[in-house]
């Protein structure tokens, strides 16, 4: 790049760069000729002066949507509440764009059928070099790339609910169940007292307030009716209050469902928790790859994590980061699958890992960790 003809207004007069100083900046730089010190500060206006083009187009796009979307609404039919931030705009734009890769069917929402499509043909993130390459020539990849760094990024709240249901392909297994929500509550209200007693039980330690109980007792039961080898295991109460934070009773049991039944390997809340065990066994190989000496000094001192990880996976991180980072870590899980849990794992350690280190018991781990 030359930036001859260019200039930099330094001094209150226009400075041109010869020939020759880009030349020289070109070799010695491989052939890419970097902003010398002096055009820094213009470089940095003409940056600002894209971002904010940027932000225009994106103000018009949204603009534009929102007035063919008033056209085709019915007058008594309420505004849509305005968007509280160019992040919220810009998410929403993008996801605008996700959607309109799949044409409604039934009553499918586009958002839907565009997840369930790109998880049938990616299975899910790619993160290899080549896949990285290929996304920055194809269009819709690249826009699922972009989703992927937004959401990593935070949901913003105001649009978390619908995100979260779309991609987690709960409209999926809601087109696909013989059963709709209210029948599974009605056939999980009917169970045995003793069945339900672990439920009434948990729901008061869930740390919500009093008006939320019925929908939490609400999900759980029907949930226990539809996968009666799982019934209900203790930590289910935590995700599903996490969801109904943002959605109503039925969207908030079929992302359950799915989270559960398709989304985490099987047998993570059965009896015998095998996936979870398999799991955790995971998680000890990759602390000794990736922290090989927070691993030597643990097994030194005879302390095991399993136990503290175990109710980190069960739990989904919901009960052990603080709201926001543990809505955030759902925001990953939900997009990009279980994976998610071993990077959250492994970012918890590292970050704890000096004070790990000076530790010689459990007791101490699990005053760290909890």
């Amino acid at each position: 790049f030359v930036f001859q003809g260019r200039g930099s207004h330094m001094g209150g007069h226009i400075e041109e760069i010869p020939a020759e100083d880009a030349a020289a900046c070109r070799s010695r730089n491989s052939g890419v000729a970097r902003v010398p010190p002096h055009r820094q500060g213009c470089a940095m206006r003409d940056k600002n002066r894209r971002e904010s083009k940027r932000h225009k187009k994106l103000r018009g796009r949204y603009s534009q949507s929102l007035a063919f979307k008033a056209q085709q609404r019915p007058e008594t039919e309420a505004d849509p509440s305005p968007l509280r931030s160019e992040r919220e705009l810009a998410f929403s734009v993008l996801w605008q764009r996700i959607s309109a890769g799949a044409t409604e069917s039934g009553s499918a929402h586009p958002a839907a059928l565009a997840c369930e499509k790109w998880r049938r043909k990616a299975h899910g993130e790619r993160n290899d070099v080549w896949s990285r390459i290929t996304a920055l020539f194809q269009q819709s990849n690249s826009d699922w790339w972009r989703l992927t760094a937004a959401i990593r990024s935070g949901v913003p709240i105001a649009l978390r609910g619908t995100v979260w249901y779309n991609c987690s392909g709960a409209e999926a297994r809601r087109l696909r169940a013989s059963r709709t929500y209210h029948q599974e509550l009605a056939a999980g209200l009917a169970l045995p007292s003793d069945a339900l007693a672990v439920i009434d039980m948990d729901v008061p330690r869930t740390g919500i307030e009093d008006s939320e109980m019925g929908p939490l007792r609400h999900v759980l039961v029907a949930f226990a009716s539809r996968n009666p080898e799982i019934g209900y295991c203790q930590s289910m109460n935590y995700v599903a209050a996490c969801l109904l934070h943002y959605s109503d009773e039925e969207r908030a049991f079929w992302m359950l469902c799915s989270i559960i039944e398709d989304l985490l390997p099987p047998d993570y809340y059965t009896g015998t928790m095998s996936g979870l065990r398999v799991d955790l066994k995971l998680l000890d190989t990759l602390v000794a790859q990736y922290l090989p000496g927070l691993h030597a000094h643990l097994a030194e001192k005879g302390i095991d994590i399993a136990p503290i990880a175990m109710n980190w996976f069960l739990c989904l991180f919901v009960n052990t980061l603080p709201r926001e980072q543990g809505h955030r870590f759902m925001d990953c899980l939900l997009h990009e699958g279980p994976k998610v849990l071993f990077r959250a794992a492994l970012g918890i350690l590292r970050a704890r890992e000096a004070e790990l280190m000076s530790i010689d018991g459990v007791a101490d781990a699990f005053l760290l960790l909890r």
